[in-house]
């Protein structure tokens, strides 16, 4: 053993003070003997756990690994973040291991989106508008779907809609559908199971008994 420093050198080269190179190397060794440990608990520290990575551990366990995309903990499920500079719902920035479809990423400048399988499902944009089922949000809350819920409470706008349909209603019922109300350029009407019963026009009323008349 050599020792600088020191009359009692515990290592092949044993320094006692500061030592500065242009370069360091260290065999890969394990989990429970890192290249890089501390002298007081050799089983925690740095090592190359495979090709292009690097791993820690701690108390001779690995931890947490870093390849050349991905920074990951171990076992499916575990946490894992995205290195590389661009993400997509199929590959989100934080996601998990063994399923790093599902997790959430920048889709944009000042914009983040949630994925679940493979899909965008939550978009959160510039304007702190919320999508569900859409990226391009509109409104503070903008759901592409199906919205089921015990009460709706309005704010003093109201709840606002597309214009919707006979067949297909903007406000209609989970067990039914093609029954509910809708508009057009014209009139208000009021179906019932795909067929219109009431039509209210600048004008009037019609009633509706199996055909399609608009008031004027």
């Amino acid at each position: 053993n050599v020792g600088i420093g020191t009359t009692n050198p515990q290592a092949k080269l044993d320094i006692l003070g500061t030592a500065s190179s242009t370069l360091f190397y260290a065999n890969s060794n394990s989990v429970d003997t890192p290249s890089y440990s501390f002298a007081g608990d050799t089983n925690t520290g740095i090592f190359n756990s495979g090709a292009d990575q690097l791993a820690f551990s701690t108390g001779g366990t690995i931890r947490m690994t870093q390849d050349t995309d991905s920074f990951y903990g171990v076992g499916t499920g575990a946490p894992r973040i995205n290195t590389k500079s661009t993400a997509t719902f199929d590959e989100a920035t934080y996601s998990f291991v063994g399923d790093q479809d599902t997790g959430m990423y920048r889709g944009a400048a000042n914009e983040l989106r949630f994925s679940t399988a493979n899909l965008d499902r939550l978009t959160i944009n510039s304007s702190g508008n919320v999508g569900i089922g859409t990226t391009s949000p509109y409104a503070k809350l903008s759901v592409a779907g199906d919205v089921v819920a015990g009460v709706y409470t309005a704010t003093t706008t109201g709840f606002r809609g597309p214009d919707g349909s006979t067949s297909a209603p903007v406000y209609a019922f989970s067990g039914s559908t093609n029954s509910g109300f809708y508009k057009t350029s014209t009139y208000l009407g009021f179906t019932f199971v795909g067929s219109d019963r009431l039509l209210v026009g600048t004008n009037g009323i019609s009633v509706q008994a199996g055909s399609e008349s608009a008031p004027s």
